[in-house]
C-alpha cells in the first residue's frame, strides 16, 4: 500500500524544509518598516488584493536594492519627495540593475508595476517613456507548452507527502491557478457527484468554477483525515493546503503561492523532470502554469464546449462571464466529458478504460437487442402485408 503519511518518509525532507523555508526571503522587509507611512497605506488600499502581496514584495526589493546607492530609500514615501530629475535617475539605475540581472521583459516589467503604480496614484512625474525604452528587448515566449501526463505522474510518484499531491493533482485537473489554489478555503469546496466543485476567488469579483476528478477528490478527503488525526479541527473556513505554523509571515495567507511555487521546484527537481531551455533562466514549460495548460489541452482534446472551457479557466468572456447555481450542474456535465484525460493515476485510467469498455458492451448489448426486436418486428409485419396480399389476390 502506498505510503501517504507525510512523516514517515525520511527522502521527502526537501518538500518539507521547502514549504518552511520559502518565505525567508522576505524577513527584510518586515524589519525595515519601509511601507509603514500613510502613503503606502492609502495606495494599497486600492490595489487588488490578489495583486498587493506581489506588489509589496517587489517594491522590497526595490528599497532593499536603493540601500546600495547613492539615493537610500528609509521609507517609500521618501521616493515621492524626490525632485524629477533624482527620481528618473534612481528609476533608471534600478532598470539598469534588472536587466543585468538577465531578467525578461515581462519580469522587469513586474518588479516595476507596483513602483509606478504607487507613482501614478501620488500623482508623481517621472519619464515614463524614458523607463520603457530601458525595457529588455522581446524574446521567444517561455512556458508556452503543457505538462506531460508521464511528467505529473513522475511527480506523484516521487512523494509521498499528502500535501505536495493535492497541490498537484488539484493545479492540473482543476486549471486553477497557483494563487487561487494558495488561497482555497474548505468551505471553497462543495461535493457534486463523486468530484468537487469549487469556487476559485471565493466572494471576489474573480469569482468563477471549476471541479476536481474523483480521485483527486479522494486525495482531498484523504488529506482532510490526517489533519483531523493529528488534532486539526477543520471547519469551513480552515485553509485547503495546511502551511507550516515555523512559515514566516507578513500578515495573514502572506507568501502561501510563493511557498507552493519552491515546494513545486523541489519536487520537478527531485523527479528529474528536465524542460527545455528557450533563454537564460526561462524554459519552455511554466513550473505552475505548466499544470493550467495540460487542463487546458485535455478539456480541448475531450472536445468540451468552447464556452465551458473560458468558464472553468476563469476567463469572464466564457458564457458572458460570471455564473448562476443553475448553469453548474451544465458545466460539471461539460466537465465529465474530460474526466478520463484529467485521471493522472494509472491504476486510475485503467480502471476507467475497463469500465468503459463494460459500460460499451453492455450498450453494444442493447442495441444488438433492439435491432434484433426491430427486426423481427420488421418481418412480421412484411408476412403480414404479403398474406394480405395474397388473400386480395385470391379473391
Amino acid at each position: 500500500m502506498e505510503n501517504t503519511n507525510p512523516n514517515t518518509n525520511s527522502s521527502t525532507e526537501p518538500e518539507s524544509i521547502a514549504l518552511s523555508k520559502a518565505s525567508n526571503g522576505y524577513q527584510y522587509m518586515k524589519l525595515k518598516k519601509w511601507n509603514e507611512c500613510r502613503e503606502f497605506e492609502i495606495w494599497i488600499g486600492t490595489v487588488n488584493p490578489n495583486t498587493q502581496r506581489t506588489y509589496t514584495e517587489n517594491m522590497g526589493y526595490f528599497v532593499n536594492w536603493s540601500q546600495s546607492t547613492k539615493h537610500p530609500i528609509g521609507m517609500i514615501n521618501e521616493l515621492i519627495e524626490h525632485p524629477k530629475e533624482i527620481l528618473n535617475e534612481i528609476l533608471e539605475d534600478y532598470m539598469v540593475y534588472l536587466k543585468k540581472r538577465g531578467l525578461s521583459r515581462n519580469t522587469v516589467k513586474l518588479y516595476m508595476a507596483g513602483i509606478e503604480s504607487f507613482l501614478i496614484f501620488h500623482e508623481v512625474s517621472y519619464s515614463e517613456k524614458k523607463i520603457k525604452r530601458l525595457l529588455p528587448p522581446r524574446q521567444k515566449l517561455a512556458g508556452k507548452n503543457a505538462y506531460k501526463l508521464e511528467q505529473i505522474q513522475a511527480m506523484l510518484d516521487s512523494t509521498s507527502i499528502l500535501r505536495m499531491k493535492v497541490i498537484v493533482m488539484l493545479s492540473a485537473c482543476s486549471g486553477v491557478r497557483k494563487g487561487g489554489l494558495a488561497h482555497l478555503k474548505v468551505g471553497d469546496l462543495v461535493p457534486i457527484e463523486n468530484c468537487y466543485a469549487i469556487k476559485v476567488y471565493n466572494g471576489e469579483i474573480e469569482e468563477y468554477i471549476t471541479f476536481c476528478t474523483p480521485e483527486t477528490r479522494t486525495v482531498i478527503d484523504q488529506y482532510f483525515e490526517w489533519r483531523k488525526d493529528g488534532g486539526e479541527v477543520i471547519t469551513p473556513e480552515s485553509m485547503l493546503l495546511q502551511m507550516d505554523s515555523t512559515t514566516p509571515r507578513t500578515g495573514p495567507n502572506a507568501g502561501r503561492d510563493q511557498i507552493i511555487a519552491h515546494a513545486l521546484f523541489m519536487l520537478l527537481r527531485k523527479a528529474g523532470i528536465k524542460k527545455e531551455r528557450v533563454g537564460k533562466n526561462r524554459y519552455n514549460i511554466s513550473m505552475a502554469h505548466g499544470f493550467r495548460k495540460f487542463f487546458n489541452t485535455q478539456l480541448n482534446i475531450a472536445h468540451v464546449d468552447h464556452n465551458a472551457i473560458e468558464k472553468m479557466m476563469g476567463h469572464k468572456n466564457g458564457l458572458k462571464g460570471g455564473y448562476n447555481d443553475a448553469e453548474i450542474p451544465n458545466l460539471f456535465e461539460e466537465y465529465k466529458k474530460a474526466i478520463p484525460n484529467l485521471t493522472l493515476l494509472e491504476k486510475n485510467r485503467q480502471k476507467a478504460i475497463i469500465d468503459e469498455l463494460k459500460s460499451r458492451s453492455v450498450r453494444d448489448e442493447v442495441m444488438l437487442t433492439k435491432e434484433v426486436i426491430d427486426m423481427k418486428q420488421k418481418m412480421e409485419r412484411i408476412e403480414r402485408e404479403l398474406e394480405l396480399h395474397r388473400n386480395a389476390v385470391t379473391f
